[in-house]
């Protein structure tokens, strides 16, 4: 490198530090003008509002299963049969036909649904949906499990046993 441009090198260097020491020297100027902060003499300070808690009323689901119930309008999902010595579950609620679930039902005496015969197109996570009840115990309870034993047009499901 020649005497020249080592130099020109070293002012080019001076200048840039020069440019950033200008820069800055605003910032630091400014926050050493800062004046003290406001104080407000005891008793004058402005008062704060007080709101009172807000209470959710809306209880948490014990579980996803009944969770997923109240997403569909279910008070919850109850198992299909084999109740052995536990109580009965109260009478299912019939949702409505849809798209997946619009087979006959046939009514018991208590007014809840006792069967069910299902029709064509029907799935079976419409009809757990329609009864409020959960789809795998009813196929369990049906012997329409596992997969391959599905259920058919015409066959007759026990919702409520």
């Amino acid at each position: 490198m020649t005497r020249a441009t080592e130099v020109a090198t070293w002012a080019i260097c001076a200048l840039v530090v020069g440019g950033l020491v200008a820069l800055g020297a605003p910032a630091v100027t400014a926050a050493m003008d800062t004046t003290a902060p406001f104080v407000a003499e005891a008793g004058t300070a402005p008062s704060v509002p007080t709101t009172k808690p807000v209470v959710d009323e809306t209880p948490e689901p014990r579980d996803p299963l009944q969770a997923a119930a109240w997403e569909i309008g279910c008070d919850d999902f109850a198992p299909v049969g084999g109740y052995a010595g536990a109580a009965r579950p109260s009478p299912r609620p019939d949702m409505g036909a849809t798209e997946f679930a619009a087979g006959t039902v046939t009514y018991g005496e208590d007014g809840g649904v006792e069967t069910y015969t299902v029709a064509a197109g029907d799935a079976p996570q419409a009809l757990g949906e329609r009864f409020c009840v959960d789809y795998i115990t009813l196929l369990v309870a049906n012997h329409r499990f596992p997969p391959g034993k599905t259920i058919q047009p015409g066959d007759v499901l026990q919702i409520n046993p």
